[in-house]
């Protein structure tokens, strides 16, 4: 009997079955999630966001429809979408389960003492960590927009109204960027908060700014206070850290 498959022999040295197996072994290990328990009412995540509020986030951009867009707008507006997107994930019927704990901290701002300071707004004002069900629960505000969309099955562009709830403020003071000090304080709020969650699911931090720091004399500064905030670990593994530069240079 004849067949398009591959056999098993080793005819002139090639094991298409084995080397198939040996490429989808080494593909799971690339793939490998690197946290492999999932975050849940027992295993919580806590979420930290650091938001560049330097002057130089109030400048002006073309995005990809051709409009001018505001940098510290555009970070504002990912930042609420996440909330409410964390919030969504957490809400199962008509309960909204403790998954996540959230931190705000915002530099730039020559407002605040030392220039990092946490950035909560409105009712949250002076907080630290906020779980997601106070967050639910402390919306500073609603802003209704309407835009004129192409339906994904074609045809004439149609009136989508839309209510975007809002948690964080767009911002933009200051001439300088002392992110080491909003990285550190950082680091001392995870460290304290970890202290007595040990058990939980490891941290997960965003860095968003569109520059380099002003409060340092050595690059290596930068990169020291960044791997001891990845070295905070529970048990599940260590803090994950994202450093999300916003720029126009395409390298």
């Amino acid at each position: 009997m004849s067949s398009n498959l591959p056999d098993n022999s080793n005819t002139n040295g090639i094991n298409p079955i084995g080397d198939a197996k040996k490429i989808l072994a080494a593909r799971n290990q690339i793939f490998k999630p690197i946290i492999e328990n999932r975050i849940t009412r027992n295993n919580p995540c806590a979420v930290v966001l650091l938001i560049d509020q330097s002057g130089s986030m109030g400048r002006k951009y073309i995005d990809s429809n051709n409009e001018n867009k505001v940098i510290s707008e555009e970070v504002a507006e990912a930042v609420n979408r996440l909330f409410e997107h964390l919030i969504l994930k957490a809400t199962k019927g008509n309960e909204i389960r403790e998954y996540f704990t959230f931190l705000v901290i915002g530099y730039g701002n020559e407002e605040k003492e030392n220039y990092a300071s946490l950035a909560w707004e409105g009712t949250l004002e002076n907080k630290e960590w906020v779980n997601v069900k106070e967050l639910s629960n402390n919306i500073q505000e609603k802003n209704t927009r309407t835009e004129m969309k192409v339906p994904h099955y074609g045809g004439d562009p149609i009136k989508i109204t839309t209510t975007d709830k809002v948690w964080i403020k767009p911002k933009h003071h200051g001439k300088n960027t002392p992110m080491i000090s909003a990285l550190k304080l950082c680091q001392q709020k995870l460290e304290e908060f970890i202290e007595t969650r040990s058990d939980n699911f490891p941290p997960i931090v965003f860095n968003i700014t569109d520059g380099l720091p002003t409060d340092l004399n050595d690059l290596n500064e930068l990169i020291e206070v960044c791997n001891q905030i990845k070295e905070i670990d529970t048990s599940f593994g260590k803090t994950i850290l994202f450093n999300c530069l916003l720029s126009s240079l395409s390298e």
